[in-house]
């Protein structure tokens, strides 16, 4: 799925809702050639939205595992406009769309509530098991059945 968003570069460029820490970080590993971010420290604010070169691995590691928009921490690439109503609202910056663009244009539907609509880091079966236990008794459950 990461391929789509990619379609053969190398780097692409997108707005992350993002900390100083991360936005840092991001730019030393991406810019070292193309020096686009230089005066990036002095022009930029901490709640600022940052307009980032990120490679495949960063948006692996940026994007939460699972089925939402969540997991430790909040996708950096997902946000709400109030200017839209509520539950139309969502946005990902990843995918370049909204729950507020229509679907003849791609639109999404459920970003307002931090569905992940990406399909990046998708959850597995053991992720919806409080404890790798209850995992393991689980899958013994199946085992017996067949």
């Amino acid at each position: 799925m990461i391929e789509y968003y990619f379609n053969g570069k190398e780097k692409i460029y997108r707005f992350v809702y993002a900390d100083k820490v991360l936005t840092e970080k991001l730019i030393s590993e991406n810019d070292k050639e193309e020096g686009y971010f230089k005066d990036y420290k002095e022009e930029s604010d901490d709640n600022s939205i940052k307009w980032l070169p990120l490679t495949k691995q960063n948006v692996l590691d940026l994007v939460p595992k699972g089925d939402y928009c969540y997991r430790e921490n909040i996708c950096p690439f997902w946000t709400l406009f109030k200017e839209f109503p509520k539950q139309g609202n969502g946005y990902c910056s990843l995918m370049e769309v909204g729950d507020f663009i229509s679907a003849e244009n791609n639109g999404t539907l459920l970003l307002w509530d931090q569905i992940k609509e990406c399909g990046i880091n998708p959850a597995e079966e053991r992720d919806y098991f409080k404890s790798d236990e209850d995992y393991q008794k689980y899958l013994e459950k199946i085992k017996n059945l067949e």
